[in-house]
């Protein structure tokens, strides 16, 4: 009776042993796959503040010459010998900080965009490096195309339309901190806006929805458009019509490249 309550006691501890062991297992196996992902996700997004603090220093060494070039389509629309006012003391400084780092941010895109893409394909373990860096300098064209479209196109127009209120009973005398923030909010907006063709070539592309279908929602596409850009853009019609125009078309030509990838990919039929 002894030996076989021993017995027992014996298959009981084993068990126990084999149930502890399998959980160690699992929390390690867990923790192999959480860990290194933090891990390699925190250094991508140093890298990524390393060369956006880079860029920025070098901007700060050209700083009169970029702010010279955001501001002229807002002093043209005043007057050529009209000027931007500075209401407080670090008005001037921190304007200047706040272009270096806008600056800066644009010259880091292709490092942003390569860290996201790489970390991308490290977790779902599909795609190439080719292709990422495909996208990475795919996608810093058009942000920088959207926001030079609007500084060269769009901005003039603005803020023509802007000044045009102005009267003999109201003068307009704009600070360089509110034409700074209307301009970095256009050229975030046109950057980000530009980026919709890569967006929707990606969805067919992968297989997330299928081109027919996005050709016969091609009304709701431009009303999104129209959407999008009143939410992006300050609320008057030239600016808003100025970015969902070239948002419309932006969203066809993405709709025809993923429809002639698909082709160009299928296999051809017996």
């Amino acid at each position: 009776m002894a030996k076989k309550n021993k017995g027992i006691n014996e298959e009981i501890s084993d068990q126990i042993d084999l149930s502890e062991s399998s959980g160690r297992g699992a929390k390690g196996k867990v923790g192999w796959g959480v860990v290194p992902r933090l891990s390699e996700l925190r250094m991508r997004i140093v890298w990524i503040l390393l060369s956006w603090f880079f860029f920025s220093l070098i901007a700060w060494l050209f700083k009169s010459t970029i702010a010279s070039l955001l501001f002229s389509p807002a002093i043209e629309a005043l007057g050529n010998e009209a000027s931007l006012q500075a209401l407080a003391p670090t008005e001037i400084f921190f304007t200047y900080l706040k272009i270096s780092l806008m600056a800066g941010f644009g010259a880091s895109l292709p490092v942003f965009f390569w860290q996201l893409c790489q970390f991308l394909r490290s977790i779902t373990s599909v795609g190439h490096w080719m292709g990422s860096l495909a996208f990475a300098i795919v996608s810093t064209l058009l942000f920088l195309g959207g926001g030079a479209f609007g500084q060269i196109l769009a901005f003039p127009f603005i803020f023509e339309f802007l000044s045009s209120f102005s009267s003999q009973y109201v003068e307009a005398v704009w600070s360089v901190r509110e034409v700074f923030l209307l301009s970095l909010r256009l050229i975030l907006a046109f950057g980000i806006g530009f980026e919709i063709p890569l967006i929707v070539f990606a969805a067919v592309a992968s297989g997330l929805v299928d081109a027919k279908q996005l050709w016969r929602l091609t009304p709701y596409g431009i009303l999104g458009s129209f959407v999008i850009s009143a939410l992006l853009t300050p609320p008057d019609l030239i600016s808003q019509l100025l970015l969902a125009i070239p948002l419309s078309i932006l969203y066809l030509l993405g709709v025809l490249a993923g429809t002639i990838f698909n082709r160009r990919r299928r296999p051809p039929s017996d």
